[in-house]
């Protein structure tokens, strides 16, 4: 079973990938650098002023995104 971390990884990946984005298109929908989206895909934990976008853009729960 995957964690919180990969899961979250997968579910941002997928998006990106199934909306046809580059990463630095999805960076700047999250007003994020390509880096930052680049760790996210590889399960770094989002920091606080982003989650709040991701959750929307994802359309899933902060606590979701954070494994609680």
């Amino acid at each position: 079973m995957l964690g919180a971390d990969s899961l979250r990884a997968h579910k941002i990946y997928s998006y990106r990938l199934s909306n046809g984005m580059t990463q630095a298109e999805f960076a700047q929908m999250c007003n994020a650098s390509n880096e930052v989206v680049a760790g996210w895909e590889k399960g770094v934990m989002p920091e606080e002023e982003h989650l709040k976008k991701l959750s929307e853009i994802l359309e899933t729960p902060i606590e979701k995104l954070i494994g609680r």
